[in-house]
Formats: C-alpha cells, structure tokens, sequence
C-alpha cells in the first residue's frame, strides 16, 4: 500500500474535485462522518468551521490522503474504511469531519480522505515527521489487514532514476496532482491560454507525457506561461537537491558575505556543515520528516567554498564561459518568473544582471551582461534562442498579464541612452509600425532563396 500525502488550503477546490468526481460515476462517497450533511458547501462549511475555532490564523486547512494497493489487489469498500481509519488514527487525524472517496479512474484500487488540519477543539495536528511517521504506519497496517507488502529501493542507483524521473515528468505530475485538478481558476485560466483540446490532451493522457512531449504540443510560448502559473501556485514538483539549489540561488543574491550566506541557508531551513579541513560544505534538507545531503560541488560550482569566495570578490576576472553559464542560468528562471518586461528587468537587476536593447527608434535585439563585468555583452540568442528579442518580445505579449505589445509607447531616437535606464528605472522602449533591421534582413533573404530557386528550374 501507498501512501500520498498533502496538505493545503484549498478546502473548496478539493470537496468540488472529488464530488465532481462522484457525479459523473467515476467515484464514490465510501464515508461521511459529519451529521446530517450531505452536499459540499455543507462539506466545506463544516471543515472551515471546525479549523476557525483554533485561534490563531491557519493557513494550510485540509489534509489530503490517498491510499493505493498495488494492481490486482482489490480490497472490499468495507475494508477500505477500515484501513482509513486505522491510518488516520495512526496519524493523529481523528476526533473530525471526514470524508472517504473510492476513485474507479486508474488501473489500481485507490481511496482518498479528507479531513480538516484541526480537530474538532480546534487543536492543530503536528505535521512534523508525516513522510517517515506514514511509511512505517503503512507497514503496520500491511501486516494487521494481510495487504501485499510494498518494496521499496534504497540503493542509489534506484534514487537517481527516481530523482531524473522527477525532473523528466514534472510538469505531468504537477498536471495530474489533486492540487491543481481542484484549483478551478487555475485550471480554467490555463485552458483558456492553451486551448480546450490541448488542455485534455496534457491532462488525460493515455500515458504519462514528458516535459519536452508537453512543450512539443502546446508550443514553447504556452509551455512557458504554463510553466509560470504552476510556479506561481507552488504546484511544481521538486527533487531535494534542486530545492536545496533554488534555496541557495535565493540567499546568495540575498547576503553581503560568505559568513551572511552560510547563517541565511542555515534559517531558511537548511542542515549546513562547513568542512574547513577539506574546505567544502554540505547541505542538507528535510522534507516530510526525510533528510537528504549533498556536498556543495555535487549541487554547483557556485556553492562550492571556491565558488563562494568568487561571487563575493568583486575583483574577481571572470572568464567567458563562466560568465555566459551565470546569466543562463539565473535568466533562464528569472524568465519563467517573470509577467512583463517591466517585472524581468527589475528581477534581472536583483540577480546582478543588466539588459541592453538594441535597435533604433524600435528595438530588433536585446543584450545582456554580469554587473560585475559590464563590459562584456552577450547577445540573448548566443546564451539561449528563447533570449532572443523576438522570442522575449513575443512571450511577454502572450502572457495574460501583458496581452498588448509592450513596445506600443513612442520611443524617441533623441537619445543615446534611455532616461528609465539613467534614473535606474526599468525601460521598456516604444514601437513603430515600421518593419525591424532583423525583419527586413529576414526579408532580403527569403526573396533571394525564391530567386535562387527560380534559377534552379531553368
């Protein structure tokens, strides 16, 4: 038996999730404990309730569990409540609303459990230690209800597969998690982006689809605002180690000095051991109750004992590679963050990087550089050809936050350097119906391969 676990505010977007579910014959309502209520704005009341009477401010309101046997273990509804209730006692969620629904939708017996994150006196339950607190539960119960015993891998080589499935397959399980599926305006603002046809086909595949098979059908531009909004929501899976690196990224840019970095990693949550006799750092993070460590050149060069001295020493002559791997990196995230030009400029400049356009009186390129070499350019499309102008330019417009041409204001040839860029403002410069230095050579050159061509036929 598996056990999933999540725990989130969305009470409402659940309870409509799995009633929805029921009502169109793909589920069934095994378990209703609350008196006299039947349907789900009774349901969310009573959970919203119940959580209201802790005093203070509770953020995450609903736990969700989900319990699946392997294939061709198929136990009695009976028995699925009582296992729930086993579980749930084992893990500390019991004297509450809850309710227990058994999903026909996949080719293994599975049931859900909905219970508020308070009991009914409106005492909180700890989640600390749930992952490990679940599996050995789960155990238990295999052995008290003779359920087939799950095994698991814990040789290295079955960690990193698993971890390159995470990374290969994340946007397909964000897709297919119970969080998104009952986030109804998310899932209603990315249909809308994408198209309804499209919008089924990457949330009911036949079998799972990978990142690159997903970008593939919908497009690069809706792959990123895709991207965007599952970021946005936190609904975006993550292994251990690329969290560790997503934190790390964050309080570097943060501190002022090695000693500044090391206590911030260590407050947002991070385990850190400075190894001074073989001069490296290791990093460690717990997640559901499970602690995974890495030694610093095994998430980056950039957090590496060296690597730290080097990004505080101003002085330092960095070469061009490194300088060209530093903007791709942190452009390449700071680019799925971002909404409109305005919002990427300004989180460039928090991350140490500058934007130059170039192109008069209409921009036709755009270049980008390290505050501490400004003078050492790279053109957007030499680092990455979604750093492009065009391609920028484009995305930037598509997104629903920014539907217009951000270059629609006059920008006036006048100046050599753009005032926004002098006060330290983001600039966004105008537009001109006229066509760009790079679509009039685009121009030339496909006129001269049909006349090419036409000679060809002669």
């Amino acid at each position: 038996m598996i056990a999933d676990i999540s725990i989130g505010p969305y009470v409402r977007g659940l309870v409509d999730y799995h009633e929805r579910k029921v009502e169109e014959n793909k589920a069934d309502r095994i378990y209703n404990n609350t008196i006299g209520l039947t349907d789900r704005d009774q349901f969310v009341n009573e959970f919203l309730d119940t959580v209201e009477r802790n005093p203070k401010s509770i953020k995450n309101k609903v736990a969700h569990f989900s319990l699946s046997f392997p294939e061709g273990e198929n136990p009695s509804v009976e028995k699925m409540i009582e296992i729930g209730e086993a579980y749930l006692e084992g893990m500390g969620y019991t004297d509450r609303p809850t309710l227990m629904y058994k999903h026909d939708d996949t080719k293994n017996s599975h049931f859900h459990m909905l219970v508020p994150t308070c009991d009914n006196n409106g005492v909180k339950t700890i989640e600390r230690d749930n992952f490990k607190k679940s599996q050995k539960l789960s155990r238990e119960l295999e052995v008290k209800f003779d359920l087939e015993k799950t095994e698991y891998r814990s040789n290295n080589r079955s960690k990193d597969f698993t971890d390159l499935q995470i990374s290969k397959y994340r946007i397909n399980k964000s897709l297919n998690s119970t969080e998104f599926k009952s986030n109804l305006k998310l899932t209603d603002r990315i249909e809308k982006q994408i198209g309804i046809e499209k919008f089924k086909a990457i949330t009911e595949p036949s079998k799972p689809m990978n990142n690159n098979q997903i970008k593939k059908l919908i497009g690069n531009d809706n792959f990123n605002f895709l991207n965007h909004e599952l970021n946005k929501n936190n609904l975006v899976y993550y292994t251990n180690k690329e969290n560790i690196y997503r934190t790390l990224d964050s309080v570097l840019l943060q501190s002022k000095n090695k000693t500044e970095f090391l206590e911030k990693a260590k407050n947002s949550g991070l385990y850190v051991r400075e190894i001074k006799s073989k001069d490296h750092i290791s990093f460690g993070i717990t997640n559901n109750g499970k602690t995974d460590y890495f030694k610093d050149y095994n998430i980056s060069k950039r957090f590496t004992a060296k690597g730290i001295e080097d990004h505080f020493n101003p002085g330092k002559d960095y070469d061009h590679k490194q300088l060209k791997s530093f903007l791709k990196g942190n452009i390449s995230r700071i680019y799925q963050q971002s909404k409109t030009w305005d919002e990427f400029q300004i989180k460039l400049k928090e991350k140490g990087i500058g934007l130059q356009f170039n192109g008069k009186p209409r921009p036709s390129g755009v270049s980008f550089f390290s505050e501490k070499s400004p003078e050492t350019l790279f053109k957007g499309s030499d680092i990455k050809r979604d750093f492009s102008f065009s391609k920028l330019n484009s995305y930037f417009a598509l997104n629903e936050f920014s539907k217009e041409d951000p270059f629609k204001e006059s920008f006036s040839p006048e100046h050599d350097t753009p005032k926004d860029l002098k006060s330290n403002k983001p600039f966004i410069p105008g537009t001109s119906n006229a066509p760009s230095e790079d679509e009039k050579k685009e121009e030339r050159l496909r006129k001269k391969r049909e006349k090419d061509k036409g000679k060809g036929l002669n």
